[in-house]
């Protein structure tokens, strides 16, 4: 889903994740679709920043290999756009005592925008 997104986006782009990691990243955004579709939106969320961290972790110079530290390490990057640093702060953000983000984003087109950007920059 996320190779085929990408191929028909940037065709003359040279792709930065490997394969291997590409397909897991596929495998964990379908994961985070299907959580979303049976109403385990947490699960679905955290299956979206694994997914985003991932990426970041193979893509940006320096970042750690943590999924969730990478997307810290991402939303502090002046070199970055500001909507994919805007997107890594999203999914770094913690619930509040009620279990509800304290914002409306939506955190897996925060994931998607995140892994578009590591794969294509």
């Amino acid at each position: 889903m996320i190779r085929q997104r990408l191929v028909d986006s940037y065709l003359r782009v040279i792709p930065l994740l490997t394969p291997a990691t590409l397909t897991k990243i596929e495998e964990e955004r379908a994961l985070a679709d299907a959580s979303r579709s049976a109403g385990n939106e947490g699960k679905a969320r955290v299956c979206a920043r694994r997914a985003a961290g991932w990426a970041i972790a193979e893509a940006l110079p320096n970042a750690p290999t943590a999924a969730f530290s990478a997307l810290g390490f991402a939303a502090r990057q002046a070199d970055l756009p500001d909507d994919i640093r805007d997107a890594a702060l999203q999914l770094t953000l913690r619930i509040t005592q009620n279990h509800q983000l304290p914002t409306d984003a939506d955190p897996l087109k925060c994931a998607d925008r995140i892994i578009q950007y590591c794969h294509t920059r």
